[in-house]
Parts: C-alpha cells; structure tokens; sequence
C-alpha cells in the first residue's frame, strides 16, 4: 500500500467537524515519509491549481484560479490505516507548525504503542477500537491511579458512514495524492462538495 492524501471537510467529531482537511493514508511515518510529503506540495508557481504550499500556508486553489482555502488541518492516519512506524513524527510536526497547520493523528488501540508517550500527551489523537457490531452497552474509562473518567458509549458524537465510497473517500472528498495511481492527479473545482 503506497501513500493516499484527500482533501475533504472534517465530517466526524465536534471540535473540529466541517474543517477542511488533508487526510493522509500511510502507515510509515519515517523522515522519508516527510520529505515526500514536502515536495508533493512544494511548487513553484504559485498560482498552481489544487493543493499547495503558498504563503506559508497549505492552500487549495480552484481551476478558475478564484478561490483559494487555506487548509487548517492534517488528519495522518486516515483510511482506518495501522500506523506501523512513526520514527518521522517529530520532522512531521516542524513541518505542520512551519506552515500553521493542526495535526491529529489516528490509530488504533494495538498501535497506540507505537507513538512516542510525548505525542499522546500533545497532539490530538483518535484512538480507533476496530469492533463489529459495536457493543452498545459500552463505556469507555481513562484512569490514571489519581482519577477517572468514564464515558458511555450513548453520548458520543455519532457520524453515518452511509456516503462513504468504495474507494474510501466520502461524497465531497477529492482524491490529491495516489501513490498507486498511474495518472497525474488534477484537482478541479473541489470545495463544496459536488461532484
């Protein structure tokens, strides 16, 4: 599986829902990972359609050249990927805080080992509990020895999965980067959600 990066609105959640986002899908975060990231987005004309580094921001801009949105967030982790290696997270991080951008990053239980303890208390992460059915009557505890909170599974923000297509993108979420694609992706008029 090679390297996959969409733009879409945050759909899930309730801090961050509806913010445009770039949702990454590999499960190496090494420094080759970084540097390869870095020179997908590095352009050098700045009027450029599509996702780019510009003005010290990550930004889509639209094919009439018109529009552009300044993206607030990187979601690495998605795709429900296993985060394998996260030796370059630390490069990762200079990188988002370069260009003012909002890291989340999420894994699943048996991978929450795998981040640096560091990260876990920093940077906004999404612990993923891979289960089907989901148990209705769970609740979920964090307990430190010192005290505990505990959540029941009926009050959580709840989010269809009903659009999402079989390529793993939801309706509104525009395809930017394929490690595995043959063709040069384009970008065209993506914000808004139509296709």
């Amino acid at each position: 599986m090679g390297m996959r990066i969409w733009m879409g609105r945050e759909m899930e959640g309730s801090e961050d829902r509806d913010k445009l986002t770039l949702f990454v899908k590999e499960t190496q975060i090494t420094s080759s990972f970084v540097k390869k990231f870095e020179e997908i987005f590095t352009v050098t004309d700045p009027n450029k359609v599509g996702v780019a580094f510009r003005d010290g921001r990550l930004s889509y801009r639209s094919i009439n050249g018109y529009r552009i949105e300044e993206i607030e967030r990187i979601y690495l982790g998605a795709g429900r990927c296993r985060i394998k290696d996260a030796s370059g997270l630390e490069s990762f991080i200079t990188l988002a805080h370069k260009y003012k951008l909002k890291l989340v990053l999420e894994c699943c239980l048996q991978d929450l080992t795998n981040l640096p303890v560091w990260f876990v208390y920093n940077y906004t992460t999404i612990v993923r509990w891979d289960v089907d059915p989901i148990p209705p009557t769970i609740t979920i505890k964090f307990d430190d020895g010192e005290g505990a909170y505990v959540l029941p599974l009926r009050i959580f923000t709840y989010t269809s999965l009903e659009t999402l297509k079989s390529d793993g993108l939801f309706k509104g979420d525009y395809l930017v980067h394929d490690d595995e694609s043959v063709q040069d992706i384009k970008c065209t008029e993506l914000i808004g959600g139509t296709e």
